[in-house]
Parts: C-alpha cells; sequence; structure tokens
C-alpha cells in the first residue's frame, strides 16, 4: 500500500473513507514497521476524544476489538494513547496527530502521511510540500470543496494515483435516495457532496447549463 506515488482518494459524503483509511494504518502499526502522521484542518478534528475526530477513531478501535492478539500485549491506554499520539509498547510504533500549517510535518520522518479532507485546509498547498521531506508516501482523502483549493491541483495532477468512491458504491444507497437528497439539498451541495464536482462558482451555480 505504502509506495512511493502519492495518492488522493475523491469520495462524495459519508462514505467511510477516513475510517478505512484509519483501519489501515492501526493494522500497520500494530503489525508491520510503520511510523505514521495523520492531520486534519484543525487541532479538534485531529484529537477532540469524540468519534468526530481521527484519533477518536483510534479510541473506537482500542475499546471494541476483543481479540487479544490485535491489541500489543502490555498497551494500556493511559500510557500508550495520549494525546495526538499512539504508542506501539511491542515494537516502538507511533502514530502521531498534526493540524494543518505551513510547517506540517518538518522535522520528522514517517512511513507515510495521511490528509484527511485536503480540500478544506487552509495551508494545503504549504502542508502538503512540506511533507514531501518526511515521507516518500503521502495520502489525501476528500470531497471536493465548493470554493478553489490546492486538492484540486492534485485531483488533476498526472503524478497523483486517483481513487473515487462515488456514492453509488455504497451498499445502502440508491437512486430513490439521491433523488431525495436532491430535493433536500442546494445544487451545489449535490454537485459537491454526492457527485464529486470539482467545478467552481462564485454565482451559485457550476453547471448553470443543467
Amino acid at each position: 500500500m505504502f509506495g512511493d506515488a502519492p495518492g488522493l482518494i475523491e469520495k462524495s459524503r459519508d462514505m467511510g473513507a477516513s475510517w478505512l483509511a484509519l483501519a489501515v494504518r492501526f493494522w500497520f502499526w500494530n503489525f508491520k514497521d510503520y511510523q505514521g502522521l495523520i492531520g486534519s484542518r484543525k487541532e479538534e478534528y485531529v484529537d477532540d476524544n469524540t468519534l468526530a475526530s481521527l484519533f477518536g477513531k483510534f479510541d473506537y478501535f482500542i475499546e471494541n476489538i476483543k481479540d487479544p492478539l490485535i491489541l500489543p500485549v502490555g498497551f494500556d491506554p493511559k500510557k500508550h494513547r495520549t494525546y495526538m499520539k499512539l504508542i506501539n509498547p511491542v515494537n516502538g510504533n507511533v502514530i502521531k496527530g498534526e493540524s494543518s500549517n505551513k510547517n506540517f510535518s518538518r522535522g520528522g520522518r514517517y512511513t507515510d502521511v495521511l490528509f484527511d479532507e485536503l480540500g478544506f485546509w487552509p495551508d494545503a498547498r504549504a502542508s502538503w510540500t512540506a511533507a514531501g521531506d518526511a515521507t516518500r508516501c503521502r495520502h489525501a482523502v476528500t470531497t471536493p470543496p465548493d470554493q478553489p483549493s490546492f486538492a484540486k491541483v492534485l485531483r488533476f495532477s498526472d503524478k497523483i494515483k486517483i481513487r473515487t468512491w462515488h456514492w453509488r458504491l455504497h451498499p445502502r444507497k440508491d437512486q430513490k435516495w439521491y433523488e431525495y437528497e436532491k430535493k433536500r439539498r442546494s445544487e451545489e451541495e449535490v454537485l459537491h457532496e454526492l457527485d464529486i464536482s470539482w467545478e467552481y462558482s462564485s454565482t451559485g451555480r457550476p453547471y448553470p447549463e443543467i
């Protein structure tokens, strides 16, 4: 998974992409030689002890895993799960967290760096660039924003591996659900949040011809 080529997952909302990305990193933290950094646009989105944050999702894994072979021997949440940090006491692996900033990831070396919802980061370009020296493997997950973003530059770069997670891949969503969402949401919401449109508009209609 963690090759040299950077990657981006463009997605509809509520596809579970962040959960899956974190689950993969949790497995590597447990069983492989791995040092990871995960980030979001605000500090509370990285770690606020709730499921809304990235580390809150790690907490969910830890609290609900019943198989003793999955968690490291001697793992103590009070010692090894500190603020924006997850430590493996057996192999020394660490997953750290950081919020968007111009010096994001500088000073560290990582197996990979995860940018959650990169399209909404205020320092997206500077953060992505800074991480280029911290790791050979940068991954971004994002829903297209409704404002110009560096994430669009990545999306249409020929140096980025792109994966698309459209809502039609969701087992509980169908055309009936989509029609209902179109009635309750604005046209722009549907285009960006559901249909993964990267078009922007100052007039409020990315596709006025539709």
